[in-house]
């Protein structure tokens, strides 16, 4: 024996609204995880290209390591900031005797009184030695690589050592 409901539209009014309110959900997530995904983006994007800036400066100090601190044609706006007895000293001197640097030669932070500075397109781009060691043969360099785009606030740092022989 069946039992019917008088009135049983009411049920396919709820049944309809309750399908409808799961898609607007289904549809507000996917909006979501697209605009997060977007963002993200162009999050990697602008710090791909602040890291490549920083690999610039990398590459621009190598250049001057081989070329006897001469800074390259192609930088132009190269600034010595800690002066340049101390890059002379960091330069040819083990990093116990940095006489004529500053209390922040050995700290990593290449924002804190940086050796070489210059501007690449919009970033700012930062050279500091921070240590070296002294062989028989050669001279080992620590050196950190900042850039940042002032504009953006996107920051990326490079630290690598090189080699170079006496």
């Amino acid at each position: 024996m069946t039992v019917r409901l008088a009135d049983q539209s009411g049920i396919a009014l709820v049944t309809t609204l309750m399908l409808m309110l799961l898609g607007m959900g289904l549809v507000a997530l996917l909006l979501f995880s697209t605009t997060t995904g977007t963002k993200v983006s162009r999050m990697e994007g602008t710090y791909t290209t602040c890291l490549e800036a920083a690999k610039g400066g990398a590459e621009a100090i190598i250049s001057m390591f081989l070329n006897d601190l001469q800074t390259p044609d192609s930088i132009l706006n190269a600034t010595v900031s800690s002066g340049s007895a101390c890059l002379k000293d960091k330069m040819e001197k083990a990093t116990t005797a940095w006489a004529s640097c500053g209390s922040h030669a050995t700290d990593l932070d290449p924002d804190l009184e940086p050796d070489i500075t210059f501007n690449l397109a919009s970033y700012d781009v930062r050279i500091k030695i921070v240590d070296t060691r002294e062989t028989d043969v050669a001279y080992i360099y620590s050196v950190v690589v900042g850039a940042s785009n002032p504009s953006t606030g996107d920051r990326a740092e490079v630290a690598f050592l090189y080699e170079m022989e006496k």
